[in-house]
């Protein structure tokens, strides 16, 4: 018999995040080849001097907003999850962690009421606009800390992953869209 090659383990994330997720996957998971293939890189947008001024606390959505609003710690800030609540308190924030999700996040927010003005500092991209989501309820508004633009992927590496067994986690919609996109091509 023809010896069977492990399972390929996609991982699209920017390159500092997939990293991270292959350290870990390489204990915990059954042998695997890991194929780092970002689809977007991380990109710091520049921002208005004044976006948080008389802000009492942030909502931080994903932990790549934190390195863009890390100066503004130890204000308390409202995470959608344990990543990103574990990249703001490393950068210091008093922090409240939410459910994993922005349905948990919105509800956490609309329950507590904080006293703001609070800011969403998040990226171009929003999968839940929580501003609009919670008018009314708490004074937040929004400004884009980064971008996550799309990047290219090494000539061949859809050819390459033909005929293997794919496994590719994906952390939101836009991910899956873009991933579409690449292999539908």
């Amino acid at each position: 018999t023809l010896p069977t090659r492990p399972p390929v383990l996609l991982l699209t994330r920017p390159r500092p995040q997939s990293e991270h997720f292959a350290r870990l996957a390489a204990s915990a998971l059954p042998p695997h080849e890991a194929v780092i293939a970002p689809l977007t890189d991380i990109v710091p947008l520049p921002v208005a001097s004044d976006a948080f001024a008389g802000a009492r606390g942030l909502v931080l959505t994903s932990a790549n907003a934190v390195a863009m609003v890390a100066h503004l710690a130890p204000m308390p800030a409202w995470c959608v999850g344990a990543a990103t609540a574990q990249a703001a308190r490393s950068a210091g924030f008093d922090v409240r962690i939410s459910g994993g999700d922005a349905a948990h996040l919105i509800a956490d927010l609309a329950r507590a009421r904080p006293a703001g003005p609070l800011v969403h500092a998040h990226g171009v991209h929003l999968a839940a606009d929580l501003s609009a989501r919670l008018a009314g309820l708490v004074d937040l508004r929004g400004v884009a800390v980064y971008e996550a633009r799309t990047c290219d992927w090494p000539a061949g590496l859809v050819g390459d992953l033909t005929g293997r067994q794919v496994i590719a986690p994906l952390f939101s919609p836009r991910a899956a869209e873009l991933l579409a996109g690449r292999i539908a091509g």
